[in-house]
C-alpha cells in the first residue's frame, strides 16, 4: 500500500459534485508530412511500452471505511490503457468547438473505482491532433505532471517506442484485508493526525510571538476575498478559453522594475480583471485575492510529509491591485503584495498546508463541500479567494510525440467552491500559454475576459520607459 499524503488526501476529499479536482492540459500536435495525425491506438501502444515510467497511472484510490485512516494507492487489477485513452469519433471544424469539448471534458467526473485520469484525442479538419489530458489533483501537482509528460514525449522526431520492462504487481499494492485496515487506521491516527495537530499547534504558537505579525495577517486573510461577480457558488458547467502570447512581453515588463516573470504575469491578470469589470459596467473593486500555488520541488523543502506527497506545493494569497490604471504602478503594487504574502508563507513554514491536510482530510470534507454546493453557501459568504493564478515553468525547445511536433501545451487547473476562475500559465518554446477555466454562472463573458487580457498585453508592450 502507498498512503496518500495529507495534501493528496485533501485534494481527493475536496472533490465535489460541482468542483471536480482535475488538472491537465491540451496539447496541439501537428500532423506529419503525410497529413496523418495520432490515433488513440498508437497512444495506447506508446503508454504500454513506457509503462515502467508510468506506474503512478496504474493505481486507483482505496478509501478506508468511516474515514478513520488515510486513503491509499492500490494497483488496479483490471487496468487497461485502452480504457483511459479514447478518441472523439468525428473531427471538428471551428476552434470554439474545441473549447466546448475541453470544458465538458474537465467537468465530467471520472470513475473513482478506477485510476483517476483520462486522455481524449480530438482531430480538426486540418489533420491536427488535440490531446486532452485530465488527472485528479490527488495524483499529481503541476510539477509531477511535467515529469509524467517527460516520460512519453521526446526531443526528436523518432517514433521509437523505447520499450521498457513492466514491473509486476506485488502483494503490497493490492487492496488491504480487514486486519490491515484496522491496523493502518490506528497507525494513521497515532503517526499522522495527532503529530499533525501538535506540529500545527507549535507552529502557530511560534508565529504568534513573531513581532512582524505574520500569524495575524494569515488568519486575517481567511475568507478575505472580495465578494464580486466572479465569486460565489459553482454550477456544474464550465467554459474554457486560451490565450497565447510571446514570452518576451512578460520578461521585458518584469525587467522594468527588476522583478520576476511571475509577478509580471500577476500584474497583467490584475489589469485584465480591471478592464473586465469596467467593460461589464461593474463597480470598481479595490483588490482581488488570488491563490498562487508555490512549487516546493527542488527547493530543499522536500522532507517529511512533503517528501511523501505527490503534491509538493504550498500556496500564498496575493492581493491583486485593480484600481490603478497604470500598468507600471500595478506591477510595483503586485510585486510588493507578493513579497508580503511570501513572508507570511515563509513564517508559517512550507509544511503547514500538508500538516493541515493530515489533520482534516476525511470523507467529512467531501460531505461539507457538497452540502455547501447544495445550499449555495458561497453566495452568502466571502470567498477564501477570488481566483487562482498558477504559473508552470516549461521548456524552450520543441517536444515530439510519436514523431509529431507538439505545437502548443495549454495547462488547465481546477475550480474550488467560491471561486469561478482558474488561470494557469505554461511557457513553451518562445510563448506563454494561458488556460482559462471558468464557471459560466460566475464568469459570464469569458470572451470579454480574453479580450481584456489581450488589451492589457498590448498596452504593456507600448510602455516606454523614461530613463
Amino acid at each position: 500500500m502507498e498512503k496518500l499524503s495529507g495534501m493528496d488526501a485533501g485534494f481527493w476529499y475536496l472533490h465535489g459534485k460541482n468542483s471536480p479536482m482535475y488538472l491537465g492540459a491540451v496539447l496541439r500536435v501537428e500532423p506529419k508530412v503525410d497529413g496523418i495525425g495520432i490515433s488513440a491506438e498508437e497512444l495506447v501502444e506508446l503508454f504500454a511500452a513506457r509503462r515502467g515510467r508510468l506506474a503512478a497511472l496504474t493505481k486507483k484510490v482505496w478509501t478506508p471505511r468511516f474515514g478513520i485512516g488515510f486513503p491509499h494507492w492500490v494497483e488496479d487489477d483490471e487496468f487497461d490503457f485502452a480504457y483511459h485513452i479514447v478518441s472523439e469519433p468525428e473531427p471538428f471544424d471551428q476552434a470554439d468547438e474545441l473549447d466546448v469539448i475541453v470544458a465538458d471534458f474537465f467537468v465530467t467526473h471520472l470513475d473513482k473505482d478506477r485510476p483517476p485520469w483520462q486522455i481524449r484525442l480530438c482531430h480538426d479538419t486540418n489533420g491536427n491532433t488535440f490531446i486532452l489530458v485530465k488527472l485528479h489533483h490527488a495524483l499529481l501537482d503541476g510539477g509531477l505532471g511535467l515529469e509524467i509528460l517527460a516520460a512519453v514525449v521526446d526531443v526528436g522526431t523518432s517514433d521509437d517506442l523505447h520499450e521498457l520492462s513492466v514491473p509486476s504487481m506485488s502483494a503490497a499494492t493490492k487492496t488491504p484485508n480487514p486486519v490491515d485496515i484496522a491496523l493502518e487506521s490506528v497507525i494513521d491516527l497515532v503517526s499522522g493526525r495527532i503529530p499533525a495537530f501538535l506540529n500545527l499547534k507549535k507552529r502557530f504558537s511560534e508565529a504568534r510571538n513573531e513581532p512582524e505579525g505574520h500569524l495575524g495577517a494569515a488568519l486575517g486573510s481567511l475568507f478575505a476575498g472580495t465578494p464580486c461577480e466572479i465569486s460565489g457558488a459553482l454550477s456544474d458547467q464550465r467554459e474554457f478559453r486560451s490565450v497565447s502570447f510571446p514570452l518576451t512581453v512578460l520578461s521585458a515588463h518584469a525587467k522594468r522594475i527588476n522583478t520576476t516573470i511571475n509577478n509580471a504575469l500577476l500584474s497583467i491578470i490584475a489589469g485584465a480583471m480591471t478592464r473586465y469589470f469596467q467593460e461589464r459596467g461593474l463597480d470598481p473593486i479595490e483588490s482581488l485575492l488570488a491563490l498562487v500555488p508555490i512549487s516546493l520541488r527542488g527547493q530543499g523543502s522536500e522532507n517529511g510529509e512533503i517528501a511523501s506527497s505527490k503534491n509538493r506545493l504550498t500556496g500564498m494569497l496575493v492581493s491583486l491591485p485593480t484600481t490603478t490604471q497604470s500598468p507600471l504602478e500595478r506591477l510595483e503594487m503586485t510585486t510588493k503584495a507578493v513579497v508580503e504574502s511570501r513572508a507570511i508563507v515563509d513564517s508559517l513554514g512550507a509544511e503547514v498546508l500538508h500538516e493541515l491536510g493530515s489533520l482534516v482530510a476525511t470523507p467529512l470534507i467531501s460531505m461539507a463541500v457538497d452540502l455547501a454546493s447544495d445550499l449555495s453557501l458561497f453566495d452568502s459568504i466571502n470567498p477564501l479567494f477570488n481566483l487562482v493564478v498558477s504559473n508552470l515553468s516549461g521548456v524552450d525547445f520543441p517536444l515530439y510525440l510519436l514523431g509529431h511536433r507538439i505545437d502548443s501545451i495549454i495547462p488547465i487547473g481546477p475550480l474550488a467552491e467560491g471561486s469561478g476562475l482558474n488561470i494557469t500559465a505554461y511557457s513553451y518554446l518562445d510563448k506563454m500559454e494561458l488556460g482559462l477555466l471558468s464557471c459560466p454562472r460566475l464568469v459570464q463573458d469569458p470572451d470579454l475576459l480574453v479580450e481584456s487580457i489581450i488589451a492589457e498585453l498590448d498596452e504593456v508592450e507600448r510602455i516606454q520607459v523614461t530613463v
